[in-house]
């Protein structure tokens, strides 16, 4: 899974659990290793608006990236 669609799984997260959030900013971000074929990911969130930091986890709990999300509030 490309970088871009595991940033746009993340923002998904975010507006699932705590609603839209208009703009957000990634200030920091770390891509470990990709998605293997096959397998499903999960993204943790830790946080609320405006800050969250998260982790995105395959199934077998290998962290293929993590970072911050900040909102404008």
């Amino acid at each position: 899974m490309p970088g871009v669609v595991l940033l746009e799984r993340v923002v998904a997260a975010i507006e699932a659990r705590d609603g839209a959030q208009g703009a957000l900013r990634l200030p920091q971000v770390k891509f470990l290793r990709p998605l293997a074929p096959g397998r499903d990911a999960e993204v943790v969130l830790e946080g609320a608006a405006p800050r969250w930091r998260f982790e995105v986890r395959q199934d077998d709990g290998t962290v293929l990236a993590r970072g911050e999300v900040r909102g404008d509030g």
